[in-house]
């Protein structure tokens, strides 16, 4: 009876609501896609990574980043535990439809990879015309 009451509320609601987009926990990349009233931000954690280890590619508004994540051991060295990932790293997500890939730029400081693309022109919050 109280499995009944926990699940009959969700049966209403689309599967596709409670799907994550990507496994993070794999894919060792944190990310927030933020939106201000002129552009998309995407703030991507790197932290230890250089910019020459990270690749950027855009395909059909698909927004992939990759990274190299690499340690450098000795072959006598034990680990007695290891969590930080290392090897290639990636992860995908998609960019709004509103936003102008033509008009992005990218900035890697302090580990964190910023990208920016403008809205378009002519959406809510672009430009305001002046009245002659």
């Amino acid at each position: 009876m109280m499995r009944d009451f926990f699940e009959t509320p969700l049966t209403t609601f689309p599967r596709q609501a409670f799907r994550p987009v990507a496994d993070v926990s794999r894919s060792g990349i944190l990310m927030d896609l933020v939106e201000t009233p002129t552009a998309f931000e995407v703030h991507a954690d790197l932290p230890g990574l250089k910019k020459e280890d990270i690749d950027v590619h855009i395909v059909d508004r698909r927004l992939t980043l990759t990274a190299t994540k690499t340690e450098e051991h000795g072959d006598t060295d034990t680990f007695h535990r290891r969590e930080r990932v290392t090897g290639k790293i990636q992860r995908t997500i998609t960019i709004p439809p509103n936003a102008d890939i033509d008009k992005s730029e990218a900035k890697f400081e302090n580990g964190t990879l910023t990208l920016k693309f403008m809205k378009h022109v002519g959406e809510a919050g672009g430009i305001k015309l002046a009245i002659k």
